[in-house]
């Protein structure tokens, strides 16, 4: 019998999303490292477009041998393991039980190294039997596997941070305990914070967490395992919680996203730290705050959140933003000649590359059945689209226009470059039209445009008040600390 190391993304009996990163070690796939090289060359510099930024924080943290299983909230659905994988070595992974129904699916599935992790949804009328998956994890692991869990079970665009499953407590405590807790296994936490979720040409975090072993769990397990995979799923949940926002529910989040776009343009100084991560400090600083004052002054937190919630539904009516509202209303000249100048380049892109980025806006829109997987079917779609139309506008390039390889080379650079630089003049020319609706407001109704700023600067009045609170509490707090 073939000897393996098995690959496959599930969802547990626990609802756990499981990746394992692989290589089979039986001679008839000796074609997967190879294959695995094509997908991960076209997948990576495709997330890379896809994003303006990622950053890494504490990269170092990363183990650099297995085993280890890495911990990470859950975001943004299959864009998640396509950020994280870009810094394992060789990975495979999909999804849970429901899609191997029809048999074709399923040999290809498992040809590929996909392994069914049935949920309850998955099946009807039987049982679900995930034992068999469980034990390959745990080999997995006891070769010097990499494990990546999604433990939340689902994903959920908001920055909360979900009730943690126990499945991976169980697998790491049972991986362990087969070998006497001699493995040394990590757990690695993950946190992943994107800017703007469902966006194309917005950014990602993705903040490594001091690893730990498990070791102190080994007496406990023994004596009473239910209460050690308790404590360790605390653990993991408490790491979790050290690496992400993790508002406690989608009501606080978007109240503390609320208070943060304001005051990131009002309060430049509350953006602390390294630049990359200001934004996180602030956001953690504004939850602290929140959940304080939620307990000691509840009357003051609903009299914002209603200030708030009043003043973003009021902007989104006028189809404007609150960064819009803090700009100056008419453009500056050298914007203008900026735009002017760049006019060329943005029609050049926009004529080479509208129908490839079209076509897969148009794909997901009948695909994807629920909106939070836009982003990762988006970028299927896109790889699809533009690895089709791309070497065909190069052919017909060379063909008709000039057979030089130095003009067809110059044509074909200038595709991926031409069309990010479109879509930047693009997003110039939204903010041109906020800035105008802004003007015809001045202008028009003036009396709106009055109100609406008078409420923003009660909401900024507001927040002064229990900033300059929550800074004396902290101090007094400091000096009390030994």
């Amino acid at each position: 019998m073939n000897q393996e190391k098995a690959g496959f993304l599930s969802f547990g009996e626990s609802n756990d999303v499981i990746f394992l990163f692989t290589l089979r070690e039986d001679r008839s796939s000796e074609y997967l490292p190879m294959l695995y090289s094509i997908i991960k060359a076209i997948l990576r510099p495709a997330v890379l477009i896809y994003f303006r930024k990622i950053k890494v924080v504490n990269k170092e943290r990363l183990p650099k041998k297995g085993p280890f299983i890495v911990v990470a909230n859950h975001p943004n659905t299959f864009m998640d393991p396509f950020v994280i994988g870009g810094y394992f070595k060789p990975l495979h992974f999909l999804t849970q039980g429901g899609i191997f129904k029809q048999k074709w699916k399923h040999k290809f599935f498992r040809k590929i190294h996909m392994v069914p992790i049935y949920r309850k949804q998955d099946v009807t009328g039987t049982s679900r039997d995930n034992e068999a998956t469980f034990g390959e994890c745990k080999q997995f692991l006891q070769n010097g596997g990499r494990l990546v869990i999604f433990p939340e079970g689902n994903s959920f665009l908001e920055r909360t941070l979900r009730e943690i499953k126990t499945g991976t407590a169980r697998i790491a405590l049972d991986s362990e305990a087969e070998k006497n807790f001699s493995l040394g296994l990590k757990i690695v936490p993950i946190g992943l914070d994107y800017s703007a979720p469902k966006k194309f040409r917005s950014e990602v975090t993705m903040r490594i967490g001091e690893s730990f072993t498990i070791e102190e769990y080994q007496q406990q397990f023994a004596e009473k395992p239910r209460d050690a995979v308790k404590a360790l799923t605390d653990r993991i949940r408490d790491s979790l919680e050290k690496v992400t926002i993790a508002a406690k529910d989608a009501e606080e989040d978007r109240l503390a996203n609320g208070i943060e776009t304001i005051i990131r343009k009002e309060w430049p100084q509350a953006l602390q730290g390294a630049k990359h991560e200001q934004k996180y400090v602030l956001s953690k600083r504004v939850l602290n705050a929140l959940r304080y004052f939620e307990n000691e002054k509840p009357e003051e937190i609903t009299t914002l959140r209603n200030r708030i919630t009043s003043y973003y539904s009021r902007l989104k009516e006028l189809r404007m933003s609150d960064k819009q509202l803090s700009k100056e209303p008419l453009v500056r000249v050298s914007e203008a000649i900026k735009m002017i100048l760049l006019l060329p380049i943005y029609l050049y892109g926009v004529l080479n590359n509208y129908i490839p980025f079209k076509v897969p806006q148009l794909l997901t829109k009948r695909i994807a059945v629920d909106p939070a997987f836009n982003p990762p079917t988006l970028l299927l779609m896109g790889i699809l689209t533009f690895g089709f139309f791309y070497p065909l506008q190069i052919w017909g390039f060379n063909h008709f226009i000039s057979p030089n390889g130095y003009w067809t080379l110059g044509y074909a650079l200038s595709l991926p470059i031409t069309g990010l630089l479109a879509w930047d003049y693009w997003e110039s020319i939204l903010d041109l039209q906020q800035r105008w609706r802004l003007t015809q407001l001045f202008f028009n109704r003036k009396d709106l445009l009055i109100r609406l700023s008078g409420q923003r600067k009660e909401i900024i009045d507001q927040i002064e008040k229990l900033r300059d609170e929550y800074l004396a509490l902290e101090q007094i707090n400091s000096v009390d600390t030994p």
